[in-house]
Protein backbone atom coordinates (compact mmCIF):
# COMPACT_ATOMS: atom_id res chain seq x y z
CA UNK A 1 0.00 0.00 0.00
CA UNK A 2 1.04 3.16 -0.90
CA UNK A 3 1.17 6.81 1.02
CA UNK A 4 -2.21 8.42 0.83
CA UNK A 5 -0.27 12.01 -0.49
CA UNK A 6 -2.43 14.89 0.35
CA UNK A 7 -2.05 18.54 0.29
CA UNK A 8 -3.37 21.50 2.53
CA UNK A 9 -5.34 24.51 1.16
CA UNK A 10 -2.90 26.72 2.81
CA UNK A 11 -0.20 25.83 0.72
CA UNK A 12 -1.79 27.73 -1.68
CA UNK A 13 -2.99 30.92 1.01
CA UNK A 14 -3.66 33.38 0.29
CA UNK A 15 -5.49 32.92 -3.35
CA UNK A 16 -7.17 29.69 -2.04
CA UNK A 17 -9.05 31.08 0.69
CA UNK A 18 -10.87 32.85 -1.63
CA UNK A 19 -11.21 29.84 -4.16
CA UNK A 20 -14.01 27.44 -4.33
CA UNK A 21 -13.63 24.39 -3.05
CA UNK A 22 -13.76 22.44 -6.40
CA UNK A 23 -11.13 25.16 -7.84
CA UNK A 24 -8.25 24.14 -5.23
CA UNK A 25 -9.06 20.43 -5.86
CA UNK A 26 -8.55 20.92 -9.47
CA UNK A 27 -5.07 23.08 -8.84
CA UNK A 28 -3.90 20.40 -6.33
CA UNK A 29 -4.56 17.92 -8.71
CA UNK A 30 -2.80 19.40 -11.21
CA UNK A 31 0.32 18.86 -8.84
CA UNK A 32 -0.14 15.37 -8.27
CA UNK A 33 -2.09 15.09 -4.98
CA UNK A 34 -4.81 12.87 -4.32
CA UNK A 35 -7.10 15.10 -1.95
CA UNK A 36 -7.33 17.91 -0.14
CA UNK A 37 -7.68 19.49 3.75
CA UNK A 38 -8.84 22.31 3.73
CA UNK A 39 -9.38 25.10 6.50
CA UNK A 40 -12.77 26.81 7.20
CA UNK A 41 -11.29 30.01 5.49
CA UNK A 42 -13.92 32.82 3.49
CA UNK A 43 -14.92 30.79 0.55
CA UNK A 44 -15.28 27.51 2.73
CA UNK A 45 -17.60 29.28 5.18
CA UNK A 46 -19.68 31.02 1.78
CA UNK A 47 -19.96 27.52 0.36
CA UNK A 48 -21.35 25.36 3.15
CA UNK A 49 -24.02 28.71 4.55
CA UNK A 50 -24.99 28.74 0.91
CA UNK A 51 -25.42 25.14 -0.49
CA UNK A 52 -24.64 23.01 2.92
CA UNK A 53 -22.21 21.44 1.49
CA UNK A 54 -18.77 22.13 -0.42
CA UNK A 55 -18.79 22.43 -4.31
CA UNK A 56 -15.85 19.41 -4.44
CA UNK A 57 -16.46 15.73 -4.55
CA UNK A 58 -16.36 14.09 -0.68
CA UNK A 59 -13.71 11.50 -2.14
CA UNK A 60 -11.52 14.98 -3.19
CA UNK A 61 -11.54 15.78 0.39
CA UNK A 62 -9.08 13.99 3.03
CA UNK A 63 -9.77 16.14 6.45
CA UNK A 64 -10.75 19.56 7.58
CA UNK A 65 -8.66 22.02 9.79
CA UNK A 66 -9.10 24.42 12.93
CA UNK A 67 -8.91 28.22 11.99
CA UNK A 68 -5.85 29.63 12.79
CA UNK A 69 -7.33 32.48 15.38
CA UNK A 70 -7.90 29.56 17.79
CA UNK A 71 -4.11 28.85 17.48
CA UNK A 72 -3.68 33.18 18.48
CA UNK A 73 -6.52 33.16 21.00
CA UNK A 74 -4.58 30.16 23.05
CA UNK A 75 -1.15 31.37 22.72
CA UNK A 76 -2.46 34.82 24.31
CA UNK A 77 -3.31 36.77 21.68
CA UNK A 78 -6.03 39.51 22.66
CA UNK A 79 -9.48 40.14 20.56
CA UNK A 80 -7.97 43.62 19.13
CA UNK A 81 -4.66 41.53 17.90
CA UNK A 82 -6.02 38.36 16.89
CA UNK A 83 -9.24 39.95 14.77
CA UNK A 84 -7.54 43.37 13.88
CA UNK A 85 -3.39 43.41 13.66
CA UNK A 86 -2.41 40.14 12.18
CA UNK A 87 -3.23 39.95 8.55
CA UNK A 88 -2.54 36.02 8.12
CA UNK A 89 -6.33 35.63 10.04
CA UNK A 90 -8.17 37.79 7.45
CA UNK A 91 -8.24 34.62 5.68
CA UNK A 92 -11.14 33.57 8.10
CA UNK A 93 -14.20 34.60 9.38
CA UNK A 94 -14.42 34.77 12.83
CA UNK A 95 -13.87 31.86 15.11
CA UNK A 96 -17.48 31.23 16.18
CA UNK A 97 -18.41 31.18 12.30
CA UNK A 98 -15.27 28.76 11.87
CA UNK A 99 -16.04 26.31 14.35
CA UNK A 100 -19.77 25.73 13.30
CA UNK A 101 -18.49 25.72 9.63
CA UNK A 102 -16.18 23.05 11.04
CA UNK A 103 -19.00 21.24 13.06
CA UNK A 104 -21.23 20.96 9.73
CA UNK A 105 -18.59 19.73 7.24
CA UNK A 106 -17.51 16.86 9.71
CA UNK A 107 -20.92 15.92 10.48
CA UNK A 108 -21.85 15.73 6.45
CA UNK A 109 -18.85 13.97 4.97
CA UNK A 110 -17.48 12.38 8.43
CA UNK A 111 -14.11 12.98 7.79
CA UNK A 112 -11.70 13.78 10.67
CA UNK A 113 -11.33 17.12 11.92
CA UNK A 114 -7.12 18.26 12.78
CA UNK A 115 -7.47 20.07 15.73
CA UNK A 116 -4.60 21.61 18.24
CA UNK A 117 -6.06 22.12 21.72
CA UNK A 118 -7.96 20.75 24.63
CA UNK A 119 -10.87 22.53 24.51
CA UNK A 120 -11.83 20.92 20.81
CA UNK A 121 -11.92 17.51 22.31
CA UNK A 122 -15.68 18.06 22.90
CA UNK A 123 -16.79 20.20 19.97
CA UNK A 124 -16.02 17.91 17.51
CA UNK A 125 -16.95 14.21 16.74
CA UNK A 126 -13.40 12.73 14.89
CA UNK A 127 -10.66 15.24 16.67
CA UNK A 128 -7.26 14.12 15.24
CA UNK A 129 -4.88 15.96 18.20
CA UNK A 130 -1.88 17.57 16.50
CA UNK A 131 1.19 17.22 18.99
CA UNK A 132 3.22 20.46 19.27
CA UNK A 133 5.28 21.98 21.65
CA UNK A 134 2.74 24.56 23.47
CA UNK A 135 -0.14 21.32 23.84
CA UNK A 136 0.58 20.66 27.42
CA UNK A 137 -0.28 17.00 27.33
CA UNK A 138 2.91 14.47 27.90
CA UNK A 139 2.88 10.79 26.27
CA UNK A 140 0.57 9.26 28.99
CA UNK A 141 -2.08 12.24 29.02
CA UNK A 142 -2.32 11.87 25.43
CA UNK A 143 -2.18 8.14 25.91
CA UNK A 144 -5.49 8.60 28.16
CA UNK A 145 -7.23 11.05 26.22
CA UNK A 146 -6.97 8.01 23.27
CA UNK A 147 -8.40 5.44 25.47
CA UNK A 148 -11.56 7.57 26.67
CA UNK A 149 -12.25 8.00 23.23
CA UNK A 150 -11.69 11.69 23.48
CA UNK A 151 -9.46 12.36 20.31
CA UNK A 152 -9.99 9.45 17.74
CA UNK A 153 -6.02 9.88 16.81
CA UNK A 154 -3.12 11.87 16.91
CA UNK A 155 -1.34 14.10 14.18
CA UNK A 156 2.75 13.95 13.63
CA UNK A 157 3.63 17.29 12.39
CA UNK A 158 7.21 16.71 10.87
CA UNK A 159 8.08 20.04 11.73
CA UNK A 160 6.51 20.43 15.10
CA UNK A 161 6.94 16.87 16.90
CA UNK A 162 10.21 17.49 17.98
CA UNK A 163 9.15 20.67 20.10
CA UNK A 164 6.68 18.32 21.38
CA UNK A 165 9.17 16.24 22.57
CA UNK A 166 11.25 18.70 24.02
CA UNK A 167 8.65 20.68 25.75
CA UNK A 168 7.14 17.44 27.39
CA UNK A 169 10.53 15.66 28.15
CA UNK A 170 9.65 12.41 26.20
CA UNK A 171 11.60 10.30 23.78
CA UNK A 172 11.34 9.93 20.23
CA UNK A 173 11.33 6.71 19.44
CA UNK A 174 9.55 5.60 22.59
CA UNK A 175 7.03 8.02 21.70
CA UNK A 176 6.53 7.00 18.08
CA UNK A 177 6.42 2.91 19.33
CA UNK A 178 3.37 3.90 21.76
CA UNK A 179 1.82 6.31 19.64
CA UNK A 180 2.17 4.04 16.03
CA UNK A 181 -1.36 2.28 15.80
CA UNK A 182 -3.00 5.63 16.51
CA UNK A 183 -1.16 8.19 14.03
CA UNK A 184 -3.82 8.70 11.52
CA UNK A 185 -2.32 11.82 9.58
CA UNK A 186 1.10 13.23 9.13
CA UNK A 187 1.70 16.76 8.31
CA UNK A 188 4.93 16.68 6.05
CA UNK A 189 5.70 20.49 7.02
CA UNK A 190 8.03 23.13 5.32
CA UNK A 191 8.43 26.65 6.38
CA UNK A 192 11.62 27.30 4.79
CA UNK A 193 13.49 27.68 1.85
CA UNK A 194 16.88 25.52 2.96
CA UNK A 195 14.09 22.29 4.12
CA UNK A 196 12.93 22.11 0.37
CA UNK A 197 16.45 22.31 -1.57
CA UNK A 198 17.33 18.76 -0.25
CA UNK A 199 15.17 17.02 -0.89
CA UNK A 200 16.12 17.73 -4.96
CA UNK A 201 19.24 16.02 -4.21
CA UNK A 202 18.01 13.52 -1.33
CA UNK A 203 19.48 14.83 1.13
CA UNK A 204 17.84 14.56 4.79
CA UNK A 205 15.73 17.50 6.54
CA UNK A 206 14.50 17.46 9.88
CA UNK A 207 11.25 16.70 8.26
CA UNK A 208 12.62 14.21 6.19
CA UNK A 209 14.05 12.34 8.52
CA UNK A 210 10.73 12.26 10.77
CA UNK A 211 8.83 11.08 7.38
CA UNK A 212 10.88 8.79 6.17
CA UNK A 213 11.29 7.40 10.21
CA UNK A 214 7.53 6.47 10.19
CA UNK A 215 7.44 4.78 6.62
CA UNK A 216 10.16 3.13 8.26
CA UNK A 217 8.18 1.79 10.92
CA UNK A 218 5.46 0.93 8.70
CA UNK A 219 2.94 3.79 7.95
CA UNK A 220 0.87 3.84 4.94
CA UNK A 221 -1.74 6.16 5.87
CA UNK A 222 -2.76 10.10 4.53
CA UNK A 223 0.33 12.38 4.22
CA UNK A 224 -0.82 16.28 4.23
CA UNK A 225 1.85 18.93 2.63
CA UNK A 226 1.96 21.68 4.45
CA UNK A 227 3.91 24.79 3.36
CA UNK A 228 3.41 28.14 1.85
CA UNK A 229 2.56 31.69 2.84
CA UNK A 230 2.65 33.40 5.48
CA UNK A 231 6.18 31.41 6.27
CA UNK A 232 8.25 34.11 5.11
CA UNK A 233 11.20 30.95 3.64
CA UNK A 234 8.04 29.01 2.18
CA UNK A 235 7.30 32.35 0.04
CA UNK A 236 11.22 32.50 -0.73
CA UNK A 237 11.26 28.85 -2.34
CA UNK A 238 7.90 29.30 -3.91
CA UNK A 239 8.95 32.87 -5.41
CA UNK A 240 12.48 31.51 -6.63
CA UNK A 241 11.46 28.05 -8.09
CA UNK A 242 7.48 28.38 -8.92
CA UNK A 243 4.97 26.53 -7.29
CA UNK A 244 4.70 23.73 -9.60
CA UNK A 245 8.14 22.79 -9.17
CA UNK A 246 8.09 23.25 -5.35
CA UNK A 247 5.17 21.14 -5.08
CA UNK A 248 7.28 18.62 -7.66
CA UNK A 249 10.16 18.01 -5.60
CA UNK A 250 7.75 17.00 -2.27
CA UNK A 251 5.66 14.84 -4.18
CA UNK A 252 8.30 13.11 -5.98
CA UNK A 253 9.98 12.73 -2.73
CA UNK A 254 7.08 10.81 -0.85
CA UNK A 255 6.49 8.74 -3.84
CA UNK A 256 9.88 7.63 -3.36
CA UNK A 257 9.57 6.61 0.26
Amino acid sequence: MKLKICVSDRCFFPKSAFMSSKAVVELAKSLGYERVEFHPSWAIWWETLTKGKLSCRSKDICSFHINWREDGRNAGFGFIKRNFLIPAYYIFPPESWCNRTLQKLEKKYRKPVAIHWQEDFSRYQLPLLELHSSLGLDLKRVENELKRGRIKGVLIDTDKFSGWLEATGERENQSLRRLFPCIKEIHFRFGHKENIDPLAVGEKTKSARVMKKLVEMGYKGRVVVEMGWPDPGSIEALRQEGLEKVHQIIVKFLKSL
